[in-house]
């Protein structure tokens, strides 16, 4: 089925007319993150984005749970994992909001990126 990311305003997922709204914190984090970057993302840079500060065998233990956790979502269905790197090929706003920059010139649009998402506990 496919899934729809909104990356403007609050975020969301919806998957054939379903809305999820998931708790804030790292597995829709790591989903919106890579349905923003809209390709293939090592793990490296996911290992330092969510465990900056932790020796790389345990930040790679806590990517790979973090992997497993996210696969069983029903909105992550379209989550592809290799042995040294993750896609989540997806659409999102962003498509619908690149297409009306570039028909109309503007950049005015409803809703800032990921609005009121704040993962507890995480820094900024």
């Amino acid at each position: 089925m496919p899934v729809t990311v909104h990356l403007l305003g609050e975020p969301r997922f919806v998957v054939a007319g379903q809305v999820f709204e998931p708790q804030a914190d790292r597995r829709s984090a790591m989903l919106y993150f890579l349905a923003h970057v809209r390709g293939w993302v090592p793990r490296e840079d996911l290992l330092y984005l969510f465990w900056p500060d932790f020796e790389e065998h345990r930040a790679r233990a806590n990517l790979r749970q973090l992997l497993l956790a996210v696969r069983d979502a029903p909105y992550a269905c379209d989550l592809e994992v290799e042995r040294t790197r993750v896609r989540f090929t997806v659409a999102t706003d962003l498509d619908a909001f690149d297409d009306h920059v570039t028909s109309r010139g503007s950049l005015a649009w409803p809703g800032q990126f990921l609005d009121g998402y704040r993962i507890k506990g995480a820094p900024e």
